[in-house]
């Protein structure tokens, strides 16, 4: 026998309410509540209990468990070489050449002032304006 308190009926009613899938008269609902409850055999009250049970007593491994973290320079020999990028060329010319932005073919064009930088290219007094105000001199500081 099994004593049924109000809130081992309130479950069962409202597991009932849900459908028979879930509780009908002659079985009770999966809940923790009826855990003890036996109809026939523990697995028609508790499947989830039941088979956490099964789980529990599987016999389980005795076989230890190695780990071995190996470096990733170890398998660069089974990786295919990788194609390194070709270094740029480096000129033989004059440091002040080197740090210039203009290829070696180009030649820089005459040195300006501002003002005369501005007039030989058509450019505003706006653009002229802000040149300045970002401290550009003339035309050698912008090559």
């Amino acid at each position: 026998h099994f004593a049924l308190s109000h809130n081992h009926l309130a479950i069962w009613a409202a597991a009932w309410q849900r459908g028979p899938q879930f509780a009908d008269l002659e079985r009770p609902p999966n809940h923790v509540k009826f855990n003890d409850f036996h109809v026939g055999q523990a697995i028609d009250s508790a499947p989830l209990l039941q088979r956490h049970m099964a789980e529990r007593s599987q016999a389980v491994s005795t076989a230890p468990i190695a780990n071995f973290n190996l470096p990733p320079e170890l398998f660069n020999a089974f990786r295919p070489p990788t194609a390194k990028p070709p270094s740029p060329m480096r000129s033989t010319s004059s440091a002040a050449t080197a740090d210039s932005l203009l290829p070696e073919s180009a030649t820089p064009g005459p040195r300006l002032s501002l003002s005369e930088f501005c007039t030989a290219y058509s450019l505003s007094d706006d653009i002229r304006q802000k040149l300045d105000d970002n401290g550009y001199t003339g035309s050698n500081t912008i090559s």
